[in-house]
């Protein structure tokens, strides 16, 4: 389900109405109106699905070798030998080349209320160096980083710090509120930021470099990659998109 309708995104030009969200310091808020979810919710309803739709799906299994030919593509994993007609790569951040990974550091503290709008419910707070997202048990994910660290998935108390600090600056209610847990995510990058998203051969295609924006544009890369790979025209001009912009890399 949707945690929250609403969010107060930093805007220059723009004046903070108090009323919707009175202890949120400075100005410069536009109210826009943005639904949010918890990812890891949202993991637990598509696993739960694609299994109900009668997909098999090898969680935690290494594709060793993709064979492409004429007749099909023929996968290798630890756990036998698969086929199909087109290879899909839709793996994030380990996507072949030009993707790589940007890490982002974030944490989760205990802080029920502190981001309450009233009439409105939970508001989300973004601004370029922080964002604060609240979740309806009560706590507030922190975020986010974002470095140049390969495949690092550790966490820094420094970093850590930082952020909640710069969220405690706009939200002083922030300041106390216990950390929970936290975490480093790797966002999968491409040099101009934008989606590969497109065919790489007859049978073989990629949906990948979503940066920061992965789970707002799961759905719509669903749609437009489904109608490519049926050989239907996307229902959006994919050629921003396309994989051939990098050849020369």
């Amino acid at each position: 389900e949707f945690e929250t309708e609403w969010m107060l995104e930093a805007a220059e030009g723009w004046r903070h109405h108090r009323s919707t969200l009175p202890a949120l310091r400075g100005n410069g808020f536009r109210r826009v109106a943005e639904q949010s979810l918890d990812p890891r919710k949202l993991t637990a309803a598509m696993i739960a699905a694609v299994r109900a739709a009668g997909i098999e799906l090898l969680e935690n299994t290494r594709v060793k070798s993709a064979r492409v030919d004429e007749d099909g593509v023929t996968l290798i994993t630890p756990k036998g030998t698969g086929s199909a007609g087109t290879l899909l790569d839709c793996t994030g951040a380990w996507s072949a080349a030009p993707v790589h990974p940007a890490k982002g550091q974030m944490l989760r503290v205990h802080a029920p209320g502190v981001l309450s709008a009233g009439q409105l419910g939970n508001v989300v707070v973004r601004t370029p160096d922080v964002y604060m997202v609240p979740r309806r048990d009560g706590s507030v994910v922190i975020g986010a980083t974002v470095e140049d660290a390969g495949f690092d998935r550790s966490v820094h108390e420094a970093d850590l710090l930082h952020l909640h600090a710069e969220a405690a600056e706009l939200l002083p209610a922030l300041a106390d509120a216990p950390m929970l847990d936290s975490w480093a995510g790797l966002r999968p990058d491409t040099p101009d930021h934008l989606p590969l998203l497109g065919r790489r051969g007859p049978r073989a295609a990629v949906a990948a470099g979503h940066f920061r924006n992965g789970i707002l544009l799961a759905p719509a890369t669903a749609r437009v990659m489904a109608q490519l790979l049926q050989n239907q025209q996307p229902e959006v001009d994919l050629a921003s998109f396309d994989p051939a912009r990098f050849a020369a890399i």
